[in-house]
């Protein structure tokens, strides 16, 4: 299973007007994995069904 936590943007010891100060980072997320992954899954089901493919 695929996991994904938010994490709050504070920072230890930071108070939330410097939180707010902060700039927002943007992060993008990499689904390249979760998809390779997927695909894996789903050639191995194939197999074991025995479609051949």
């Amino acid at each position: 299973r695929l996991s994904i936590v938010h994490c709050s943007g504070y920072e230890a010891g930071e108070s939330s007007v410097a939180a707010v100060a902060r700039p927002i980072e943007v992060r993008k997320a990499d689904y390249g994995f979760v998809d390779s992954v997927e695909a894996e899954i789903r050639r191995r089901r194939a197999e074991d069904i025995g479609y051949g493919i």
